[in-house]
């Protein structure tokens, strides 16, 4: 992944593979497989599930593996 790639050529698995997020931002379980795109953070079905519970404007929680991404999600849990 180069930093100068484009945005829209970028998928969730490359911003899964940028340092930190590698780890569920809430407790730290290995190999999160979904997000809350409008903070930029991933999570592990756990804290997923939480997230979920809370209004989607505060946490709006996409699958990693089955939902289809926004270029600006992705940028968002690049940054």
């Amino acid at each position: 992944l180069s930093l100068g790639q484009a945005t829209s050529e970028l998928t969730v698995q490359d911003a899964l593979r940028m340092p930190g997020n590698n780890s569920c931002a809430d407790c730290g379980a290995s190999f999160p497989d979904w997000a809350s795109v409008n903070m930029g953070i991933f999570l592990c079905m756990d804290c997923g599930t939480v997230h979920r519970s809370m209004s989607t404007s505060v946490s709006n929680v996409k699958s990693a593996r089955f939902d289809k991404w926004r270029p600006e999600w992705i940028q968002r849990c690049i940054d």
